[in-house]
């Protein structure tokens, strides 16, 4: 399962040639009392080291690359390597 952001906040692409960063990485959040409910937890997700190549990571030197035109796009899949 994958997303596709155009920026931290907006999901989708721009139109025209992209270079893809691809990440696995999940940030640990620490699990703590709501402020408001103190016997209601936030929920915590654990972290994760990244999983794939650093290439993949790479804004300049990504091997991959998608084009993306104006209207409906099918789905742009790559075949990614682990470390």
């Amino acid at each position: 399962h994958y997303s596709l952001r155009y920026t931290a906040s907006q999901k989708g692409a721009s139109i025209g040639n992209h270079r893809v960063t691809v990440s696995t990485f999940i940030q640990e959040v620490k699990a703590r009392a709501n402020p408001r409910d103190p016997d209601q937890v936030v929920e915590a997700v654990a972290g994760r080291k990244e999983l794939l190549d650093k290439s993949y990571q790479d804004r300049k030197n990504t091997p991959l690359t998608a084009t993306v035109v104006p209207g409906t796009n099918p789905p742009i899949n790559f075949d990614l390597k682990s470390k």
